[in-house]
């Protein structure tokens, strides 16, 4: 088993930081850009249904 050097921890432990942040960066902005898609797409919708309305 190879020994752990007090560096290779450090190392370690501030990837596993960034990737945590990274994570909490991700489902923070999941929610809000899944809103704006939402909105787009029903506005796209919504628009195409009452231009073939009108026509």
């Amino acid at each position: 088993m190879p020994e752990l050097k007090p560096s290779d921890i450090s190392h370690l432990s501030s990837q596993n930081i960034q990737f945590s942040l990274s994570v909490w960066q991700f489902l923070f902005w999941l929610p809000i850009i899944g809103g704006l898609v939402l909105t787009l797409v029903e506005g796209l919708l919504t628009n195409g249904r009452l231009i073939r309305k009108e026509k």
